[in-house]
């Protein structure tokens, strides 16, 4: 019994700083900037988020990006209403006034530092396929 006692104390402050190491980088990493200053030189910044806080947020206006940051602690699960990003349920969004306003979370460090990342990729495929049957017809007139 002297024995295990001697070992805990001896690996005691290696247990401690083992234990402080691995919460400490566990924290969620986020883009921040505050209204309108996405687009500034240094405009933003990477924060770490606080105990408690599971997702980086981004509010969109007419698709640029006008704030980021970690999600309140209060949001503990996706509300309702949003949808996953290309089946993608890390990311999610929500869009309001006809899609003039965007609203999406996200579960991943500086998951919301690429603005491109909250915007479907059907629609760039549905363009790219738009596109290619143009120039096809072109290319058929032309023949």
């Amino acid at each position: 019994l002297n024995w295990h006692c001697t070992m805990f104390h001896l690996y005691r402050p290696c247990l401690l700083m083992f234990v402080c190491w691995t919460f400490q980088g566990s924290a969620l990493v986020c883009q921040h900037c505050e209204f309108n200053q996405c687009g500034a030189l240094g405009g933003i910044k990477e924060v770490n988020c606080g105990p408690g806080q599971w997702f980086c947020e981004v509010d969109f206006v007419n698709g640029k990006a006008v704030t980021k940051g970690c999600a309140d602690k209060d949001v503990t699960k996706i509300p309702a209403g949003y949808i996953p990003v290309d089946g993608n349920k890390l990311k999610t969004c929500k869009e309001q006034q006809n899609g003039i306003l965007k609203h999406c979370y996200c579960k991943k460090n500086r998951c919301n530092a690429k603005e491109k990342a909250f915007t479907s990729s059907k629609s760039d495929i549905h363009g790219s396929c738009m596109l290619l049957s143009a120039l096809s017809l072109i290319f058929i007139s032309i023949i």
